[in-house]
């Protein structure tokens, strides 16, 4: 059944990427990824966010090298800059991860060094260093699922089970209407609902400055992310 769904996963991929024009000049593709791990391997986090299992990137990173163009960020900024994005080689992709959790650098990073792809991270810069500051959304994840409460909780939504069977969905419903509110308004919901659910503070899983400097010194272009990660669109 995982050898299947890998599979699937695998020919979904390839069908997105072929269903682009492959010899167009001119075409940038962007594959943006935020976790690459075993589901298992950090249950407090949304699982959501793991853009595929290290042995399902190794085979899409494997598959990207022979068959397309990787280029930088460097590149891209000269094609801007000189308004000449014919410049950019057919089939031309760029790798990009969002966030810096710690399964970069343990399971991604050695893949894309081992293909010799280059890649840009992007920080939310108030993140390392300070291992306090965690994710609103791997908060109310956590909450929600390691609860002693099995009864309704009380949200802006209505009554939403708490049954080991209606966790999962009870985290979906709440996480899309969150993501609807100003970012101040989103952090104190879930402050206020991880304190009704009992949840425990847990620390991040977000790469220090150590690691990034590490990271950069070998190859890796970092960007920001901006500094907290609201949404962009629920800011003034």
């Amino acid at each position: 059944m995982a050898l299947a769904a890998q599979s699937n996963a695998f020919e979904k991929f390839v069908s997105l990427l072929e269903r682009v024009d492959g010899q167009r000049s001119g075409l940038l593709r962007v594959l943006t990824y935020h976790r690459v791990d075993e589901p298992a391997a950090r249950p407090w986090l949304d699982p959501s966010l793991i853009s595929a299992t290290p042995e399902a990137f190794d085979q899409q990173m494997k598959y990207l090298s022979t068959n397309y163009q990787f280029i930088t960020v460097a590149d891209i900024l000269t094609a801007l800059e000189t308004g000449n994005n014919k410049d950019l080689p057919a089939r031309a992709v760029v790798v990009t991860f969002d966030d810096a959790y710690f399964d970069f650098e343990e399971h991604a990073w050695p893949i894309l060094k081992r293909y010799g792809i280059p890649v840009t991270l992007f920080v939310p810069t108030a993140y390392p260093g300070q291992p306090e500051r965690t994710f609103w959304w791997d908060d109310l994840y956590n909450a929600i699922q390691s609860t002693s409460r099995g009864d309704n909780l009380n949200t802006p939504l209505g009554l939403l089970s708490l049954s080991s069977t209606s966790r999962n969905q009870t985290y979906k419903q709440l996480k899309n209407y969150i993501k609807t509110l100003k970012h101040t308004e989103a952090k104190s919901l879930v402050k206020k609902l991880c304190g009704e659910l009992g949840a425990q503070p847990t620390t991040n899983c977000i790469l220090g400055w150590e690691s990034l400097r590490r990271l950069a010194n070998e190859g890796v272009t970092l960007g920001a992310h901006t500094r907290t990660h609201p949404l962009m669109n629920r800011v003034p």
